[in-house]
């Protein structure tokens, strides 16, 4: 009985401290920084610049505003990592690097630089149009993993430039 309400009053303890800690999302949310406002430009012609295009164009939808987020051509690595017993790659890992610039409209200079990495992997079947549909698969994980990484750095940018 009396560890019941000795519970009891700890959940309440916990619940009322928990509610003046301040937490704040970095973006998304009533608080958040506002990501709309940025426009994309795109450097690369490449699949997989694209790719990455898309993802972002998820997180940033507006195509006009303060700021321009411009995409340098993605770097993308391969490596094979499971190999079979007659010595062909099964399974490759996919690597895929991005440098991007941020400008504010009117000045020529950017106002802050950076890089994300993305990683997939995928397996190579034996039938080549599975193979193809599988380095696809892999190629939109890696683009989705470096969009997300982008966002957060563009979040945390303008938290701090916006003195959020």
């Amino acid at each position: 009985m009396h560890r019941r309400i000795f519970l009891a009053a700890a959940l309440a303890a916990s619940a009322i401290a928990l509610t003046g800690c301040g937490f704040q999302p970095l973006y998304g949310g009533p608080s958040g920084v506002r990501l709309d406002g940025i426009a994309l430009v795109q450097e690369g012609d490449q699949r997989i610049d694209y790719l990455l295009r898309d993802e972002l164009r998820n997180s940033f939808p507006d195509d006009a505003g303060r700021y321009r987020l411009v995409l340098e051509p993605a770097d993308v690595r391969r490596t094979g990592s499971g190999i079979g017993a007659d010595g062909i790659a099964t399974r490759y890992d996919l690597l895929l690097t991005v440098s991007y610039r941020i400008y504010e409209d009117g000045n020529p200079q950017h106002v802050f630089d950076g890089s994300a990495s993305g990683a997939g992997t995928y397996n190579i079947p034996i039938q080549p149009y599975a193979a193809i549909t599988s380095q696809r698969e892999g190629e939109e994980l890696a683009a989705r993993s470096a969009a997300s990484r982008i966002t957060l750095q563009v979040a945390r940018f303008l938290r701090t430039r916006e003195g959020n």
